[in-house]
């Protein structure tokens, strides 16, 4: 049972990370799973194909949470914002935030634990090109 975990633990991470970054809440952060796959790569070709795997996974899950908040807009932040912990005072702080910084803004929220899915939103709510959108995450 252990080897199967072992074989098939990529897959799951990856999966794990891509349901986090839609915005599904996990028991386990996905940052301790990416390090514990950073941990498992014995070899710089593994290393490098956990690194694209992760990477696409989390800017799946990304952009498709960000597509929602596009679509839906503040109505369906205000529903179902308080799920992810995001409450009035903290959109209108990361909107100033992102409004102010732009790009780099982005970047450095997608970057920051706690703001990874707050940057998203905010996003979508301020309707950030998705070029722009998807080259700083």
């Amino acid at each position: 049972m252990l080897g199967l975990i072992a074989r098939h633990s990529l897959l799951a991470i990856c999966g794990a990370v891509l349901l986090e970054e839609i915005g599904i809440p996990m028991p386990i952060p996905s940052d301790l799973l990416i390090v514990s796959a950073g941990a498992q790569a014995t070899s710089w070709g593994r290393f490098l194909l956990w690194f694209v795997l992760l990477s696409l996974a989390s800017a799946s899950g990304a952009s498709v949470l960000y597509a929602a908040i596009r679509r839906g807009g503040r109505p369906l932040v205000d529903r179902a914002g308080r799920y992810i912990h995001l409450g009035p005072e903290t959109l209108a702080r990361g909107e100033a935030l992102l409004a102010r910084s732009g790009w780099g803004g982005i970047v450095l929220g997608r970057a920051t634990p706690g703001l990874r899915l707050p940057t998203v939103v905010v996003c979508g709510l301020l309707r950030v090109p998705y070029r722009r959108f998807i080259t700083a995450h």
